[in-house]
């Protein structure tokens, strides 16, 4: 009897150190479990286009591919950083990753992105991406190394129109005019091709620049233009053969830092929803034109379409000033010629490229992880 009790207290004491270790073990396993937070920066609003259809949608997708170990914080309005510093704060880890960066914002960390803003050199916003991509490592990589950044994403801009209180039919209509742009290569062909004052503001001045009258009008895309209701303050809207003049290129970047800390398989996952994100990023930017041109029509908004001898006459009219460019980054080492001709060969291959079919591309056949730099 004696030692039957004897057996039951020995078991009881190992059941006792057993339940120990289990929740021992339990706690350790939550906290490895900790999800890892991203700090996701932008420095537009969260109401914005882009922000609506392109960021919270990524902050969503990554939290439920990875079953919640990885959640996202969002900052908003230029609330870490001004959009001038992306590169440089992303590099220093202020944010993990910037999911609206502007190249055009740091034209001495991306030489070669500058071109990619040449006017008329591509139709629409998604052609230019995968061309951007698949010229990634052989024009792109090695400035990106030196920012202390890799790519996310890389994506244009929608193509611009321009809006505004007069309107604009041929070449001659722009000369005197100060127009609103972003600076780069499209900003020299108005100023010194075009005869136009070229205003360097960011989009969220443009509606009262123009209502102040600081600026006769503004190159921005359709989505852009209703986002920040400039329909109110501009009535007259030109295309340039049924699209846009030209546009920035940008996307997202990340800290190297924080991508080589992750799990292989959420690397991976990364690399995946980033390559669904360029057709997010791209369908916004691209917008439905025959929607938006009903819904500016309705808002009282006049449309001009430039095409044939007018449109050949600003064509031939922008060439001296991107045959510079090229020029000055040639005589600086860069391959810009071999560059420019490439890409616009790429965005001519793709020409015929639906939307739709690009969301398809790239899912089924992204350009490769190791190329992308992942």
């Amino acid at each position: 009897m004696f030692a039957h009790k004897k057996i039951n207290h020995a078991a009881i004491v190992l059941l006792s150190i057993a339940t120990i270790v289990v929740l021992s073990s339990a706690r350790l396993v939550y906290a490895d479990d900790k999800p890892i937070i991203l700090k996701a920066a932008t420095y537009v609003a969260s109401t914005y286009h882009i922000s609506e259809n392109v960021i919270r949608p990524w902050c969503r997708e990554i939290e439920k591919r990875t079953n919640g170990r990885v959640k996202t914080k969002a900052f908003y309005g230029a609330s870490l950083y001004s959009a001038k510093e992306q590169a440089e704060q992303v590099a220093a880890g202020t944010a993990d990753l910037d999911l609206l960066w502007v190249s055009s914002y740091a034209p001495g960390l991306f030489p070669m992105m500058r071109l990619v803003a040449s006017p008329f050199l591509f139709a629409n916003t998604h052609i230019a991406s995968r061309a951007g991509e698949e010229l990634y490592a052989k024009y792109f990589k090695k400035q990106f190394d030196r920012a202390g950044v890799m790519v996310g994403w890389l994506a244009p801009f929608g193509l611009y129109s321009y809006l505004g209180r007069k309107q604009v039919t041929n070449l001659d209509d722009f000369k005197g005019m100060k127009i609103r742009t972003s600076g780069g290569v499209k900003a020299k062909v108005m100023e010194k091709c075009y005869d136009v004052t070229a205003v360097r503001i960011p989009s969220s001045e443009i509606y009262m620049a123009i209502q102040r009258g600081l600026c006769d009008g503004a190159l921005k895309e359709l989505p852009g233009i209703i986002s920040h209701k400039l329909f109110e303050v501009g009535k007259h809207i030109t295309m340039f053969d049924g699209a846009g003049f030209a546009a920035v290129m940008g996307g997202a970047i990340m800290n190297k830092n924080t991508y080589n800390s992750l799990p292989k398989d959420i690397q991976k996952i990364l690399y995946e929803l980033n390559r669904e994100a360029t057709y997010w990023w791209s369908k916004s930017y691209e917008g439905n034109p025959k929607e938006d041109k009903e819904f500016l029509e309705k808002q009282g908004v006049k449309f001009q379409d430039i095409r044939g001898r007018e449109l050949a006459r600003l064509k031939e009219a922008a060439k001296p000033v991107i045959d510079k460019e090229i020029e000055l980054l040639e005589k600086k080492g860069y391959p810009a010629r071999d560059f420019y001709n490439e890409f616009q060969e790429r965005c001519k291959k793709y020409r015929d490229l639906s939307l739709e079919e690009f969301g398809r591309m790239q899912k089924e056949n992204p350009v490769p992880m190791s190329e992308l730099g992942y």
